[in-house]
């Protein structure tokens, strides 16, 4: 029996550093309480890869764009946004 295709199997590569760009931007900046448990080296790894993975913009053919914008509708609604405490 055939193995069903993983979402993240569909995904190009150049999507899947682009996703990975967006979580780090996410945590960096607008989760900076959450960032800053992270270890300092483990933080210079990641930003290290985020930018060694970077996507020009051009890079992107209307497939792949469609197919991030679909990934994060799902995502969204699988991981939703804590509520902030006031």
């Amino acid at each position: 029996m055939p193995k069903k295709k993983d979402w993240c199997d569909k995904l190009s590569p150049q999507n899947k550093a682009e996703i990975l760009a967006g979580v780090l931007h996410t945590l960096t900046s607008h989760m900076p309480d959450v960032w800053a448990k992270i270890p300092k080296w483990y933080q210079r790894q990641l930003m290290q890869v985020m930018w060694d993975c970077s996507n020009d913009m051009k890079a992107f053919t209307d497939k792949d764009l469609k197919q991030m914008r679909v990934y994060y509708a799902k995502f969204i609604k699988k991981c939703p946004e804590p509520k902030r405490k006031k």
